[in-house]
């Protein structure tokens, strides 16, 4: 026959070379993070192992790609295993197989399990080295080869493209190397020890297929593992990727444990957590290794954050060479930043600012994206993405503030000045009418890039951003000492906060609105803008003011009806935050922009629930984005789920940054209350914790130089909040500051066992209790107070593919005869929650005592089954005795 359906290119080569002196998987167990994630194999799962140089990604019954950054060396790397020999030789798949997996943050193990026979797969990337490894270890008394197949790529990162690669087999050097036609990229992939090592093609593809064998059958492989090595350039430069493989083939078990010793390094350095809820003790943990793992490093670019990871198969355009967002986003690297801070990275946030500084343009715009493929793309004039956001660049000026005020770094700061001013100032050039707004249509999406909430001109979330923006430079630039400048700012942020209340507040619904439109052109597009005829406020309830509320810029009194509305079945649901109200006529529970519900909106509206006197709500947000380290890719947090079922959305990323820094935040910002004022040797502390804990400690706080400990226990009407310097020397003037409910009363302060001054004040969000102290090394500061009525319902996750069922509680009004709560239910459904107070209840309405036990009263609820909405709200008052 002249033609064959595949033409094969065989190549035989048999090695036998003892490669370790025990088998890895006992190397995993010895030298480990210390953090691990476990459970069955679950097919249609997605995984990733990443370092920064190179990702493994896929799916957990196989690897749907291999990346040595820019380059994606492999696809569709898949098992298969061969037992016994001659006529009765049975065959299996690894999906057939597989059985569990594990992850940890150096790396992942999947386990195939037969009864004759155990093979575990070990993938790791070095924390630097652009290389990535496959390691397998068996147990097999009978006959057993593991086949591994793949497809050779050799392609650039969208929007690169795939050219003509030629694919060869260096018996030499146990390698298949792969080069394209003009010698510029190079990629190996190393299979010492291997046989029957074999290419071929299809005729109706450009693209060569491999395939390599190990043969795992003891004695000889008792001891033994069979490696795989991943490792390219896009240098030209043959020679060092030949040299690197070799290298790192010797040195598999050094690099292990590098990765091992720096994981375990991160989470001890960084702060640490421990409450009574150790999932969220692991979650915390999960989402600082997610963040670090985020940084990528690429030949010509440099490192920084990227965005997140999702196999290039489920990609909704069916690119085959983008495996989600890991390129490099100016906004997500910068809400990143946020948690790099709080966490106390400091360095990687210099590292981030000053990537995003090296890619600032000429008039100080902060970059929005750009692709690993750069620079073999004209990234700048053939795509419209590399400054299309108007957000960065005011966010850019945040997070210099805020890492400034937390590190102390003065020499950073003055590195960093002039980019800053340059950044604000083409900022404030978005403000085209001077009223204090910066505009959409000037300078690019804010947040909504397109979909049913477009046109905006002025969009809501961006002017949040643009207030605090006004606020860090006024700060910094005193700092810098540049007079005129910081004043400048400061009268711009005045302003612009006085027209946020003006322009945005909707009284008629007791919301902000979701911007403005202007008569005329509005932006609705990265490239295109649509007319309307007159001026007009965009009404829609979304999760965007929850941003301004983050930053403590609305008035009190309408932050607490705002996070009311936050709170509601409207935007959360049993999962997190929703962009936009299920009411909406614009809501898309499957729509990117008009409904699905993101980790990353859930933080912000945890946060700002915090702020704004609904800690219960700001609490079930956190629960909700801890939850997903546990439910979806182990260790991972996805970019976006659906909104109407709790399922993540296959065109989003299964780990996206962003979505990790939105567990450690809430934790940061709102249940603790942390803010750094480190150059005037200031540190605010405003606790409010679940009503149920009675102790937490948190470890590693940094502060400039100084790291701080702080451990706080609850007894009935005593709070004890210790606070101990772990390193440092200088006077650090700590301001502690709870909140209690409503109802509560304050009665004494101690400071190390003295008496204290402390400033009591019931504000729209509770009671607030101010006490200033200077620690130099250990100060316990206890409060005696009168216990308030706690409302609360017990946090229940969300169940995979199931609908939103939880109580909502809108409101909670206290006073000193009674308690009135506004709670939000399913129709016809019966609902418990808790109410925890110390003054004996009388009687109550809306609602039944189901037990009490000590100060804990079980209540029940009846939602009516009557009306047209799925959800139902319901009064119930609590009557306390006299």
């Amino acid at each position: 026959m002249k033609q064959f359906v595949a033409r094969l290119l065989y190549i035989i080569f048999i090695v036998s070379v003892p490669l370790f002196s025990e088998q890895f998987p006992d190397l995993v167990q010895e030298f480990n993070s210390g953090l691990v994630l476990t459970r069955p194999v679950e097919a249609s799962r997605p995984f990733d192992v990443t370092g920064k140089g190179a990702a493994i990604i896929g799916l957990e019954d196989w690897v749907s790609e291999v990346w040595v950054y820019p380059l994606n060396i492999v696809s569709n790397f898949k098992l298969s295993f061969k037992l016994g020999s001659g006529p009765g030789t049975q065959r299996f798949t690894g999906s057939e197989l597989a059985s569990t997996i594990t992850v940890r943050p150096e790396a992942t193990i999947f386990t195939f399990k037969h009864e004759k026979f155990t093979v575990t797969m070990t993938l790791f990337a070095p924390v630097s080295q652009p290389a990535a490894f496959i390691v397998l270890s068996a147990d097999s008394r009978e006959p057993l080869s593991i086949e591994a197949t793949f497809s050779g790529e050799l392609s650039l990162m969208w929007p690169g493209v795939r050219g003509d690669v030629a694919v060869r087999f260096d018996a030499a050097d146990s390698a298949f190397v792969l080069t394209d036609a003009r010698s510029r990229f190079f990629g190996m992939i190393g299979v010492q020890g291997a046989a029957a090592c074999t290419l071929w093609q299809k005729p109706t593809q450009k693209r060569t297929y491999g395939s390599f064998s190990f043969d795992a059958t003891g004695p000889r492989f008792d001891k033994q593992d069979m490696v795989i090595v991943f490792t390219g350039s896009v240098r030209g430069d043959s020679a060092r990727v030949l040299n690197l493989c070799s290298d790192l083939r010797k040195g598999i078990e050094s690099e292990y444990k590098k990765a091992a010793f720096h994981y375990n390094a991160y989470l001890v350095k960084t702060m640490q957590v421990t409450t009574p809820d150790r999932l969220l003790n692991d979650a915390f943990s999960w989402a600082k290794i997610r963040i670090c793992k985020g940084f990528a490093e690429h030949p010509y670019l440099g490192a920084g954050l990227v965005a997140g990871f999702r196999p290039s198969t489920a990609d909704p355009k069916g690119r085959a060479n983008r495996p989600g967002f890991p390129w490099y986003f100016g906004r997500d690297g910068l809400w990143t930043t946020f948690a790099l801070i709080g966490s106390g990275d400091f360095s990687g946030a210099r590292e981030e600012l000053s990537f995003l500084r090296k890619y600032q343009r000429a008039d100080g715009k902060i970059m929005h994206e750009l692709s690993q493929a750069v620079p073999f793309v004209n990234w700048a004039a053939d795509y419209p993405y590399f400054h299309a956001s108007a957000d960065a660049s005011p966010l850019y000026c945040v997070a210099l503030d805020e890492y400034y005020r937390a590190s102390n770094d003065k020499v950073f700061l003055k590195s960093m000045w002039q980019s800053a001013k340059n950044a604000y100032e083409y900022t404030e050039g978005m403000d085209t009418d001077s009223n204090g707004f910066i505009e959409n249509t000037s300078g690019g999406h804010g947040w909504v890039e397109d979909g049913r909430l477009m046109p905006v001109h002025e969009e809501t979330y961006l002017q949040g951003v643009w207030i605090q923006a006004s606020k860090a430079m006024a700060r910094l630039g005193a700092e810098m000492k540049e007079k005129k400048f910081s004043e400048h700012c400061a009268r711009k942020a005045a302003q612009s906060a006085q027209s946020f209340e003006r322009i945005l507040w909707v009284d008629s619904l007791s919301q902000y609105g979701f911007g403005t439109c202007r008569a005329g052109e509005n932006f609705a597009t990265v490239d295109m803008n649509v007319a309307v005829d007159s001026a007009y406020v965009k009404k829609d309830l979304t999760v965007m003011p929850a941003v301004s509320m983050w930053w403590g810029i609305p008035s009190l009194s309408r932050g607490t009806c705002m996070a009311g509305k936050l709170a509601s079945a409207q935007i959360a649901s049993d999962w997190g935050a929703r962009i936009t109200g299920s009411g909406n006529p614009a809501y898309d529970p499957m729509s990117y922009h008009n409904g699905s519900v993101w980790p990353l909106f859930t933080g912000w509206a945890s946060v700002a629930c915090y702020r704004y006197g609904r800690p219960d709500a700001g609490y079930e947000f956190l629960r909700d984005n801890a939850q997903a380290t546990f439910d979806d890719a182990l260790g991972a947090h996805p970019e976006l789920y659906s909104g109407d079922i709790y399922k993540s959305m296959i065109r989003g990323c299964h780990g996206q940054v962003w979505s990790s820094a939105m567990v450690t935040l809430p934790f940061i910002r709102g249940m603790l209350g942390l803010a750094w004022d480190i150059p005037n040797s200031a540190f605010t502390l405003a606790p409010q914790l679940p009503p149920e804990w009675d102790s937490c400690a948190f470890r590693n706080i940094a502060a400039g130089a100084d790291t701080l400990g702080i451990v706080i226990k609850r007894e009935p009407g005593v709070l004890v909040i210790t606070v101990v310097r772990q390193a440092g020397e200088k006077k650090l003037m700590v301001t502690c500051a709870p909140i209690f409910p409503a109802d509560a009363g304050m009665i004494a302060v101690t400071i190390d066992g003295k008496d204290a001054l402390f400033k009591a004040e019931t504000l729209a969000i509770g009671v607030v209790c101010t006490i200033e102290t200077t620690v130099i090394g250990r100060s316990q500061i206890a409060i005696q107070y009168r216990p308030g009525t706690d409302i609360y319902a017990p946090f229940v996750p969300a169940i995979a593919g199931e609908k939103s069922k939880r109580l909502r509680i809108l409101s909670v009004t206290r006073d000193k005869e009674k308690t009135v709560c506004l709670v939000e239910g399913l129709r016809g459904s019966s609902y418990m929650f808790e109410a925890r107070s110390e003054r004996p209840l009388s009687y109550m309405s809306g609602g039944s005592i189901i037990s009490r036990e000590g100060s804990v009263y079980q209540i029940m609820v009846d939602i009516p089954m009557e009306g047209g909405e799925q959800y139902a709200t319901r009064e119930t008052v609590l009557y306390f005795e006299k």
